[in-house]
């Protein structure tokens, strides 16, 4: 899971903000980075934060398709997916 956080940190560097987005690419990416601190150090992280982030639909998918990197998205997810599953 950490890799595919890094992974989506990293392409949203250079995204462009999406209008069907309810946050931006830059809040996204400080959410991400502050789940990612948590894991790393191994403290508890917050599974629904990740959850809703990386749903269909939502924020980092929409991100995604305006930035041309959705076929990364649908891996990444599906990584996130397995971790927080409830």
């Amino acid at each position: 899971m950490i890799n595919a956080i890094k992974k989506t940190i990293r392409l949203l560097e250079n995204s462009k903000d999406s209008d069907w987005s309810g946050l931006t690419a830059v809040e996204i990416k400080e959410i991400l980075q502050g789940e990612l601190y948590k894991i790393e150090n191994n403290q508890e992280f917050d599974k629904q934060e990740l959850a809703v982030l990386f749903a269909v639909t939502s924020n980092v998918q929409e991100t995604a398709m305006r930035n041309d990197w959705h076929a990364e998205y649908l891996e990444i997810a599906d990584v996130i997916d397995k971790y927080t599953e409830q």
